[in-house]
């Protein structure tokens, strides 16, 4: 088994983003049939092809666009300079990105499923939602008041149905349905006829209420999930979108605001597990406690449609938004100067750096508001169509996905040298 496996969910055999190196593959998506949906996405011919690939530039985005994804993508090349230096004082930088892969996503061992045959429904109302708390254990086996795990416990009709926690990856997940949802509800409102744009509606909303209640996949619908009950949203394209602007904000949230941010005061737990939430510096963490906080506050952050992203910012004690994009944009800077970073690998990096900068002063701290803007980003991403493509040994992107195999290769060999 691989450690170094990308870190986004592949929840399709369609398509997906590998964090690894960067490149967006679209299995059965021929290049004719990508530039189509490019050029006119809202066509109802072109929707589906347009859905896919928004939802995997969405993870494209918010690996490069994003404060959390910049941290990530840094850590990255400093465990490809490492292994690849030959000097065994870099080598810690592989066990660093190790670790912060595994801080990302949680071991099947904190989920819990039913054993029982249990027939659920898609019906708001006959689905029961709750929050526990606990830790996380440490790689010798210590749980640790420091990882602290947000569960969110599911049942039907009184049922129970699982145990997930939230997590980083949940929060990508939504990001990328929510991404396809609003693309597919600005296709519809381009439909003349009400009664057609009734019934179109009407199926969107079967179609992800599918996804968000089929057990299999509450792993990546819990953050939704919380949303809805939490903030009383039955909606589902609402849940949608509120989670988007909520999981954008906290992903882009700089370290120093993960203790500012306001405590919630319904929340009857210990202190020192207060503290252990308030220092996690885990974006999934940051969300539970900004949907509680706009919860206790009762106010509405829906206007017009959209999320008040000022509003939000108040409620959890945090600064303005014009504040908050200036200290990011300022920390991404940081991460490119930083001198740790040489050797093969720095031009490379540079560019995504620079990219990514680019996207974020388009979208913002809040992507909400802009995911009908992925199309555009698209165009300019490392992506494969097609079997021709993959086949293409001579292409460059197949030439980068195989030094990066490679190099893949040998972080797994030391990992597994360090006894992990």
């Amino acid at each position: 088994m691989s450690h170094f496996n990308t870190i986004f969910p592949n929840v399709s055999v369609l398509a997906s983003y590998n964090s690894l190196d960067q490149v967006i593959r679209f299995e059965e998506l021929e290049r004719s049939e990508f530039d189509k949906a490019i050029a006119d996405p809202f066509n109802r011919s072109n929707v589906d092809n347009a859905a896919l690939i928004i939802h995997e530039t969405s993870h494209y985005i918010d690996h490069l666009a994003t404060l959390n994804g910049q941290r990530f993508l840094l850590e990255t090349y400093n465990a490809y300079h490492g292994i690849l230096s030959g000097d065994e004082q870099n080598y810690w930088h592989v066990a660093k990105l190790h670790k912060a892969i595994k801080k990302l996503k949680f071991q099947d061992y904190y989920k819990e499923f039913t054993t029982e045959s249990l027939t659920t429904g898609k019906r708001h109302s006959d689905w029961s939602f709750a929050n526990t708390f606990g830790q996380r254990f440490d790689a010798d086996g210590i749980s640790d008041p420091n990882r602290p795990i947000i569960f969110n416990n599911f049942k039907y009709m009184d049922n129970f149905v699982a145990r997930i926690p939230l997590s980083v990856e949940a929060l990508w997940e939504a990001n990328a349905v929510a991404a396809e949802i609003q693309l597919h509800m600005a296709s519809i409102m381009q439909i003349k006829d009400q009664g057609e744009r009734k019934v179109s509606e009407k199926l969107l909303e079967n179609r992800f209420k599918e996804w968000i209640y089929t057990p299999e996949l509450l792993t990546y619908s819990c953050a939704t999930q919380l949303v809805s009950a939490r903030l009383g949203l039955e909606d589902i394209y609402f849940a949608f979108v509120v989670t988007k602007a909520l999981s954008s904000i906290c992903l882009n949230l700089p370290d120093i605001y993960y203790h500012r941010i306001k405590m919630p005061q319904s929340l009857a737990i210990p202190a020192a597990r207060k503290r252990g939430l308030k220092y996690s510096q885990d974006p999934s963490i940051m969300f539970y406690l900004m949907v509680v906080n706009i919860q206790e506050s009762g106010e509405n952050i829906l206007v017009n449609g959209r999320v008040d992203t000022e509003k939000v910012l108040s409620i959890n004690g945090l600064p303005s938004k014009k504040v908050l994009e200036s200290e990011i944009e300022s920390e991404i800077h940081q991460f490119a100067s930083r001198k740790q970073l040489i050797g093969d690998f720095i031009i490379q990096y540079q560019s995504l750096v620079a990219n990514g900068l680019a996207l974020f002063r388009k979208i913002g701290i809040d992507s909400s508001n802009s995911s009908l803007d992925y199309i555009d980003a698209a165009k300019d991403t490392f992506n494969l169509c097609g079997i021709d493509e993959y086949m293409n040994e001579d292409s460059g992107i197949i030439r980068r996905i195989n030094i990066y195999e490679g190099i893949k290769e040998r972080l797994d060999n030391f990992i597994l040298a360090c006894g992990y």
